[in-house]
C-alpha cells in the first residue's frame, strides 16, 4: 500500500510545487538516468539509507527541481527486476515493495522501504537518512544503532569490576540521597553494606561484578566526565573552565553545585513582607538537563558532557547521537525511552530524576 503522504506530495507537485520542497526524512524523489545499472545502484543506496533510519518511500520518475506537471518524467523501471537488483546490491540483503503509480497519465515507480533491524550497506558503505540527506555512518554510529534496535542495555552489561572498587565517597553520597527518599524502603537501603546497597540499586550482575551503570556511578574511570565553562556574558571571555572527574554520582552532584554557585538570584519582597529569591535559570530545568545528560548519553563514546553556562543560558551537550527512532524533527513529539535503562533506574532510585521532574 502506497503511503498517503506520497499522494499528497505528488498532488502538490502537480499543483506547481517543486519536488525538492516535498522531500523529507521519509520521502525522496529520483529519476532514471542514462545508465539503468547506475540508476539501480543509486536507488539501492537510497533504499539502504532509509532502511538504516526509520524507513521511507522513494518515488522514481520525478525531477526534484522542476515545478508542476513538467516534473513528471516517468519511470521505465521493471518492478521485478528493480526489486531483485536492490536485494542483490544491499548487504545484508534488503527486500522492498515496488508499485507502479500513474499520475497525470505518467507512470511512476514507488519503492516502499521498511525500517530494518539491520544496518545495510551498498558497496561497503552505510548511510542513514537525516532530514533530506543520506549521511555516512561511522562504525561507532553503526554499533550504537544496532545496540538500540536490538534492545541491548549497555548499562546493564557486566563491567568486570568488583564491588570492592566502589568509591567510599560515591557510596556515602548514594546513602545521603537514599536517606532523603520519600519512601521508607529506600531510606532503609542507606544502612546496607556496599554489596547489598549496589544490589538494591540494580547495579550488579549475576556474576557479582558491577554492571556498567554501577561502574559509571560509583567508580572513578580516571577521565573527566564533564567539561564546564562559564562566561559572564554569552560571547565574552571564559571566567571558569573546569574538568570534573571522579565517580559519576559525585561528578553529577558536583556539576549541579558548580552551576548553582554561579546562578544569579534576584531578591523580591512580597506585599506580605516575605522575601523571595528568583533565579535567572530555573532550578528544576538546570537539574533536569544535567541529570538527563548523565542518564541518556552514549557512554560507549569516550567524551565528556559539555556544560556551557552564562547568566541567562545553560547549554548541556551529551556525547552520542539520538536514540534510534528519535530525530531533530520528532524529538519533541516522539515517545521517550532511555538508552540506558539500568542506569536510569538507579538514578531514579537515588531520587535524582524524580527531583528533576
Amino acid at each position: 500500500m502506497i503511503d498517503p503522504r506520497v499522494r499528497t506530495a505528488l498532488a502538490a507537485i502537480v499543483g506547481g510545487a517543486v519536488a525538492a520542497s516535498q522531500e523529507s526524512d521519509r520521502l525522496d524523489f529520483k529519476t532514471v538516468g542514462r545508465s539503468l545499472d547506475d540508476t539501480l545502484v543509486a536507488i539501492s543506496e537510497a533504499c539502504a539509507c532509509f532502511a538504516n533510519a526509520a524507513g521511507g518511500t522513494i518515488v522514481v520518475g520525478v525531477h526534484d527541481k522542476v515545478p508542476g506537471v513538467a516534473a513528471l518524467a516517468g519511470s521505465t523501471l521493471d518492478p521485478v527486476r528493480a526489486q531483485r537488483r536492490i536485494y542483490e546490491l544491499t548487504e545484508p540483503h534488503l527486500i522492498v515493495t515496488i508499485d507502479d503509480l500513474t499520475v497525470e497519465s505518467v507512470t511512476l515507480t514507488v519503492i516502499t522501504v521498511p525500517r530494518s533491524p539491520d544496518i545495510h550497506q551498498v558497496r561497503g558503505r552505510a548511510t542513514e537518512r537525516v532530514g533530506t540527506s543520506c549521511e555516512p555512518m561511522t562504525s561507532a554510529r553503526i554499533y550504537s544503532v544496532l545496540r538500540d534496535r536490538t534492545g541491548q542495555d549497555w548499562s546493564a552489561a557486566d563491567s568486570g569490576i568488583a564491588d570492592s572498587r566502589v568509591s567510599p565517597v560515591a557510596a556515602e553520597l548514594a546513602r545521603r540521597r537514599l536517606r532523603e527518599a520519600p519512601d521508607r524502603e529506600r531510606r532503609g537501603w542507606a544502612a546496607l553494606p556496599v554489596p547489598d546497597l549496589v544490589r538494591r540499586l540494580g547495579l550488579t550482575t549475576p556474576s557479582g561484578h558491577l554492571n556498567n551503570a554501577g561502574a559509571v556511578l560509583l567508580t572513578d574511570s580516571g577521565r573527566p566526565l564533564v567539561d564546564y565553562t562559564h562566561r559572564r556574558v554569552r560571547s565574552g571571555e571564559l571566567t571558569v573552565n573546569e574538568q570534573v572527574s571522579g565517580p559519576g554520582l559525585e561528578v553529577l552532584l558536583r556539576t549541579l553545585e558548580i552551576i548553582d554557585t554561579r546562578v544569579d538570584r534576584t531578591a523580591i519582597l512580597l506585599p506580605t513582607g516575605v522575601q523571595l529569591f528568583i533565579a535567572d535559570l530555573p532550578d528544576d530545568a538546570v537539574r533536569e538537563s544535567v541529570v538527563n545528560a548523565f542518564m541518556h548519553r552514549d557512554w560507549s563514546v569516550p567524551a565528556a558532557i559539555q556544560v556551557e553556562h552564562s547568566p541567562t543560558r545553560l547549554a548541556v551537550t551529551s556525547p552520542g547521537d539520538f536514540v534510534f527512532g528519535v530525530t531533530p524533527a520528532n524529538v519533541l513529539t516522539v515517545s521517550s525511552r532511555s538508552r540506558n535503562p539500568a542506569l536510569a533506574a538507579a538514578i531514579r532510585a537515588l531520587n535524582l530524576a524524580e527531583a528533576a521532574g
